[in-house]
């Protein structure tokens, strides 16, 4: 039970880390720009989610 607390707040902290720097990336770049960035973010949002599902 602990074990799987730890790793849902690990998974947040990570969320929110993401969400602030496509926030960021958001306010920094044109919208161009901004498709792919958030493509390559989800690329490697699912990739991490997926390594975290493999060690559970």
């Amino acid at each position: 039970m602990s074990q799987k607390s730890r790793i849902d707040k690990s998974m947040g902290s990570c969320r929110t880390i993401l969400l602030l720097i496509i926030t960021k990336m958001f306010l920094m770049s044109n919208f161009s720009n901004l498709a792919v960035k958030v493509r390559g973010f989800y690329i490697i949002y699912t990739s991490l989610f997926t390594w975290y599902s493999w060690i559970l």
